[in-house]
């Protein structure tokens, strides 16, 4: 029993994903031709800017220790909006929204999640900077949304759980236009095609306008437009309609299912959606 149980934690570990959804997954991809399970998904990619030159110009152990509470932040903040880590690729972190986990409304709870990795970043400079310790020096998220295909892809000693599509594609080539834009937050026409359905999410986004991005032509691209220097008190407006009424503070981010949501697209799959709002930004005075 003790060695099974280890087994179980060494899979969750390397996986990100508990072990019965690994098992749900191989199930149906034993259905599917050549293995591979193809289902609509929301990929988020959170990278760090000008990390080689930190790299350079830091310790070892300074840059590990700094990237452990970077990367456990966002953890968290992608874990509350239903996504799980696929993985890291350096100083940049994948994420996934959708199958083996919930698919609805996955582009929204991206975004959202997107928004938390922001305002725990925040966090995070500001308590860097109270400990004199250096900051990372910016980072730059994208969210991407379509069908993408889910295959377990490695050779014949080591594999893992991977996605493959135009959704990772485009998101990985979304990312370097973060900086080259000066945005923080970008995400593309198919993601705003489902957060315009809810305007606390929307009214937050404004068009960049057509982007050509490597292999994939002219884009249309959404930026989020909070981004003044005192962000964190700007990001830090999410809230849950679910948790203030029931006396819950913000930051738990728990809300319960929302009963009879509607599901949109361009994910379109059954089960338990996650609900988080954005409080609407403040009328100007005229």
């Amino acid at each position: 029993v003790s060695r099974r149980l280890s087994l179980l934690r060494n899979l969750r570990a390397a996986t990100r994903l508990e072990p019965a959804l690994i098992e749900s997954f191989r199930r149906e991809a034993a259905q599917c031709p050549g293995g591979v399970v193809e289902r609509p998904a929301a990929v988020l990619i959170a990278d760090i800017r000008d990390f080689t030159y930190y790299t350079r110009t830091h310790s070892s152990s300074e840059v590990t220790a700094v990237l452990q509470e970077h990367f456990a932040a966002i953890e968290g903040a992608i874990g509350a909006e239903g996504g799980y880590v696929n993985k890291y690729v350096g100083d940049e972190i994948v994420a996934v929204f959708g199958f083996p986990y919930d698919g609805e409304r996955c582009s929204t709870r991206a975004v959202l999640a997107a928004v938390g990795v922001l305002a725990e970043f925040r966090k995070l400079l500001l308590r860097w900077s109270q400990r004199d310790a250096e900051p990372l020096p910016g980072m730059g998220i994208v969210v991407d949304a379509g069908v993408v295909s889910f295959a377990q892809i490695g050779g014949g000693k080591r594999s893992q759980f991977d996605i493959v599509g135009d959704a990772i594609n485009g998101a990985s080539r979304i990312q370097d236009k973060t900086k080259e834009l000066s945005r923080e937050l970008l995400i593309s026409e198919e993601v705003y095609g489902e957060i315009a359905k809810e305007s606390h999410v929307r009214d937050h986004f404004a068009p960049v306008g057509n982007v050509g991005i490597r292999g994939q032509g002219q884009r249309l691209l959404y930026s989020w437009t909070e981004r003044s220097p005192s962000a964190v008190e700007d990001l830090e407006s999410l809230d849950t309609d679910a948790s203030t009424a029931e006396g819950i503070p913000a930051t738990e981010w728990t809300p319960p299912t929302r009963a009879g949501s509607r599901r949109s697209t361009p994910c379109r799959r059954s089960g338990r959606g996650v609900t988080r709002r954005l409080r609407p930004p403040p009328r100007r005075q005229r």
